[in-house]
């Protein structure tokens, strides 16, 4: 029933999956992390390079990082990780003041179900490379709130630092962070779970024209 289930969801989101191992977004050729037997969520790949594209609209660079975190099935509830994420990116910001304070902040997230039965989420966190140059201080802040939750498993994958969407080191973050939108982990999920998630941060062209004078 599982295999049939599955079969039937991806075939009604056929025209949503890519199965190739790159994608052209705004005229830029991009690697994905993709192979025949995953398949890569075209949605969630726009959404990231979509939150990328225009937090580099509002800073001179911009500093990513994708972390994994591990749900432990005896304290969820439904409704957690927003909540998470909600309280852990006002203390990032509450952390980062002064002249390049972090204001905003772009994410994307999405669940997934491991071979264990147990559901965990991928998220790339994006924000003002001129506040943070390393990981550390945002890593602490996630993983005590993941703690305080009840849930000890997380990991912080690579970090990178971008500074326009064409270059070989955007192309590198965005192969990296590709990975998040694989569609074989989401088959199995709860009809209504939300799959995957993200900010809604704005392309501010103001600030570009500033940054490009």
């Amino acid at each position: 029933m599982k295999n049939i289930n599955k079969n039937l969801r991806r075939l009604k989101k056929k025209s949503n999956i890519t199965f190739k191992d790159t994608i052209y977004l705004k005229g830029v050729l991009l690697l994905i992390q993709n192979r025949n037997e995953w398949g890569s969520y075209l949605p969630i790949l726009f959404r990231i390079h979509d939150q990328l594209s225009n937090m580099l609209t509002r800073h001179c660079k911009v500093f990513c990082v994708r972390f994994d975190f591990h749900v432990n099935p005896n304290v969820w509830t439904e409704g957690q990780f927003s909540e998470f994420l909600a309280v852990s990116l006002r203390k990032v910001k509450s952390k980062y003041k002064g002249n390049h304070k972090i204001q905003k902040i772009a994410y994307v997230w999405v669940r997934e179900h491991g071979a264990d039965g147990l559901h965990h989420y991928h998220i790339m966190l994006a924000v003002n490379g001129n506040s943070t140059n390393y990981p550390n201080g945002i890593a602490t802040i996630m993983w005590e709130e993941w703690q305080k939750l009840g849930h000890k498993s997380w990991h912080r994958s690579d970090s990178k630092m971008i500074k326009n969407t064409v270059d070989d080191n955007f192309k590198a973050a965005f192969k990296h962070f590709s990975y998040l939108a694989k569609i074989f982990t989401k088959d199995e999920q709860p009809v209504n779970a939300r799959n995957y998630g993200s900010s809604q941060v704005k392309s501010n062209q103001k600030i570009f024209n500033k940054l490009a004078a």
